[in-house]
């Protein structure tokens, strides 16, 4: 993982293979995902960067668990 500060303060954490792309949107599903609703606007200064790998932090989708 590549991990560094903006001069705004904001944590930017990146990277650097497949399996850490991986593991990070993981943890960011588990750990990121009502952030809008449990911190202030403005106060979470973190970014996760997974643009090389932007299916690391695509939706988990449920296949054969709901009928039409």
């Amino acid at each position: 993982m590549k991990a560094t500060i903006t001069a705004k303060g904001t944590l930017v954490v990146e990277p650097e293979n497949e399996l850490e792309a991986y593991a990070l949107g993981k943890w960011s599903s588990a750990n990121l995902t009502d952030w809008y609703s449990a911190i202030p606007q403005g106060q979470l200064n973190i970014m996760v960067n997974c643009e090389r790998w932007p299916a690391a932090l695509e939706p988990v989708r449920a296949v054969g668990a709901f009928k039409p």
